[in-house]
């Protein structure tokens, strides 16, 4: 049997040999498919294992740990605005004890994701707040140049004024601000703020301030944690400015992101987005929506005047008059003019934006130290506005460029829970206090109309309204201090959350903690690709895109390879015929043709891989540059660096060999129904 099946493989080899030609081309077409194959798999593998560092290191965690009682499935990444209904864990501490014990568990951090607004503030607020201080200081050249700051906006805000009242069909109203813009233009008003500043003072703030629009609007996205375990836990997390929260303090930790793309100065946002355009490629004269984003960023020049102030307007106007061989001598213009880029000028103006206007104006309208207010609606659905200083920046180390991992900002649990609308104990403690200080009573729900109403006999009250009115403003006064109590580790952590991240120290044993999760009373878990929601379930889709593809090249290579080696063996007839006159068997024939099938795939398959290892490796050296935000965010950094396992080629192996003995089936069947007599026919 041994020798009779050497016989075959060596007329096998000498068929093959003897139909070079389509030997060649059915070789080709397998190595190629596989060649895909073992690319298309690394490849994937390589983006999800890049993609599963991206998101447990900065978000997720290996496995998210929720309430059972959620209305929704928990998604941490783009759920948009309205975030899911994912219940509440009421006692943290608690849960973190049992999740400790269960095997692979390294570290279980907290977490609640949620969101909230600001509003910066205008430019004419911040002249108004340099004006109050220098005042305060009793410094008189700063207030000198808080005057002139101020008086420069006004007479911005006259010329913007004038324009509207030429073209408005309601001129009243721009006559009114008009009137107001050139009173604090003009000197009489400053020669009267020096005999009655109160008055002035009043005058700007009311009358004034409101001439100019409002100031910066911020959408903050959150994650409330505890954020010393936090930084400890997610490796990628680095300080970019200031510090770090500190222990048992409230604070807020902004995204670099969302600092550069939301807090930034508005015209340098701008002109950060066009060089980013032009560094893609763009050609600014080339492209419609860019030249109306420079249109409309000419129009904003306003921004920029308003914060300069009478020096560093002077140092501004020389500098503009320079660069663009001007003779105008209205800053406003000139400014107006410096915005109008093009391709020939940006890079020019761009550096002289950085390097002379940038260091006179308020390039950030937030900035460590300072004291944000923050705004959201309690889960009970009143308003709750919180102040929360503001520590430092930070981003994730390999993903600085991607909005997705810049896209969420850190806050202390304590601040979160306040937002959220559950206060602390000490918090509970003081509500308490006023109560009894006011006199005021829990009452029984069917007891209501008879408190308030007396059920028929006279009630005289003994509670001081007048200093009830008295303690109303003192208490809201405190409300808008900033809370410099320090917590303890304990209240920091006991309490509310919404869900809790597992950090494993092998991340192997997912399903296996999982299943120990939700076998537990009261939560439920799932990996960090389904927490992440429709930005985890990208690669599902990037899976499906692949193995498609693949599908259809293969069911494509078996209609060819069989159609190649159905020809083959109709040439082969006479050939085969003899085989069969000379006592060779139909199931001979089979493993002959067989014979060929392995040989031809097994030489494919070697070749085909070969050049797909031999191109990952170099792409593994080279990497592959992300073209966007986005796939920077997949590719868990500015570039993927595939690599290419085992697996991968076992797969590729076992697919093709599959995929050529079924495409040699058919012409091995025709092949092996050959009757000795068509040999001696030929004959």
């Amino acid at each position: 049997m041994t020798d009779k099946l050497g016989v075959l493989f060596l007329i096998a080899l000498r068929n093959l040999r003897s139909h070079r030609t389509k030997t060649l081309i059915v070789t080709g077409i397998i190595a190629f498919g596989t060649f895909l194959l073992v690319l298309g798999t690394s490849l994937l593998e390589s983006i999800e294992h890049a993609m599963e560092r991206s998101i447990t290191s900065s978000l997720t965690g290996h496995v998210q740990v929720w309430s059972s009682d959620a209305k929704d499935d928990i998604a941490l990444l783009g759920s948009g605005p309205t975030q899911p209904d994912i219940g509440e864990i009421v006692d943290f501490s608690t849960l973190e004890l049992q999740l400790l014990e269960l095997p692979g568990v390294d570290s279980v951090v907290p977490m609640a994701v949620g969101t909230a607004t600001s509003f910066g503030r205008s430019e004419v607020d911040l002249a108004l707040d340099g004006l109050r201080d220098a005042l305060a200081q009793e410094d008189q050249d700063a207030t000198e140049r808080a005057q002139q700051q101020v008086r420069m906006i006004a007479g911005v805000l006259v010329e913007e004024f004038e324009n509207e009242l030429a073209i408005s069909s309601s001129p009243k109203q721009w006559e009114e601000k008009l009137a107001v813009a050139r009173r604090v233009a003009g000197d009489e008003f400053w020669q009267q703020f020096e005999v009655d500043r109160g008055s002035a003072l009043e005058m700007l703030d009311t009358k004034f301030a409101p001439l100019s629009t409002e100031g910066q609007f911020f959408f903050v996205r959150y994650l409330a944690t505890d954020p010393a375990q936090y930084a400890q836990a997610f490796d990628r997390f680095q300080i970019v400015d200031g510090e770090m929260i500190p222990p048992g303090r409230r604070g807020l930790m902004l995204s670099k992101t969302f600092y550069e793309k939301g807090v930034k100065d508005r015209i340098a946002r701008e002109l950060d987005a066009l060089q980013a355009e032009l560094e893609q490629g763009a050609i600014l004269a080339e492209d419609a929506v860019l030249q109306n984003r420079i249109e409309r960023m000419s129009r904003q020049y306003a921004k920029v005047v308003f914060q300069l102030d009478r020096e560093g307007a002077d140092v501004v106007r020389a500098k503009l008059r320079e660069l663009l061989g001007a003779e105008e001598h209205d800053v406003s213009k000139l400014m107006e003019l410096f915005l109008l880029v093009d391709d020939a000028n940006f890079q020019q103006r761009y550096d002289f934006f950085y390097q002379v206007i940038a260091p006179r104006i308020q390039l950030y309208a937030i900035n460590p130290g300072d004291v944000l207010v923050l705004q959201s609606f309690t889960k009970s659905g009143y308003f709750k506005s919180v102040n929360v200083p503001v520590w430092g920046t930070f981003n994730f180390q390999g993903l600085e460029s991607s909005d997705l991992a810049g896209a969420t900002n850190v806050i202390d649990l304590v601040t979160f829970r306040e937002l959220y609308g559950k206060m602390t104990d000490a918090q509970m403690a003081e509500l308490q206090a006023i109560k009894d200080e006011v006199g005021l009573e829990e009452l029984a729900r069917d007891s209501v109309e008879d408190a308030l109403f007396g059920g028929g006999e006279v009630v005289e009250s003994e509670t001081d309204l007048l200093a009830i009115d008295e303690q109303i403003p003192q208490q809201l006064g405190e409300q808008q201090k900033v809370d410099d109590q320090v917590y303890s580790a304990e209240e920091m952590r006991d309490g509310l959350v919404l869900s809790a991240a597992l950090m494993l120290d092998d991340p192997r044993r997912i399903d296996d903690v999982i299943e120990r999760v939700n076998a537990m009373k009261g939560v439920q878990a799932t990996d960090w690709q389904t927490a992440a929601g429709l930005v985890g379930q990208f690669v599902f889709v990037v899976q499906l895109i692949m193995y498609v593809a693949i599908l259809i090249i293969f069911l494509v290579a078996l209609v060819i390879i069989n159609n190649s080696m159905l020809m083959a063996m109709m040439e082969r007839t006479s050939e085969i015929g003899t085989i069969r006159a000379i006592g060779g068997q139909r199931r001979e024939i089979l493993v002959m043709v067989f014979l060929e099938t392995v040989v031809t795939s097994f030489v494919a398959g070697v070749l085909g891989t070969g050049i797909a290892v031999g191109t990952i490796l170099w792409l593994g050296q080279v990497g592959i540059p992300a073209p966007s935000d986005v796939v920077v965010f997949l590719f868990g950094g500015p570039r993927l660096y595939p690599f290419v396992s085992i697996g991968n080629i076992t797969i590729a192996f076992i697919v093709v060999f599959v995929v050529t003995l079924l495409s040699s089936f058919y012409p091995a069947r025709i092949a092996s129904g050959v009757q000795p007599v068509i040999a001696m026919q030929g004959a």
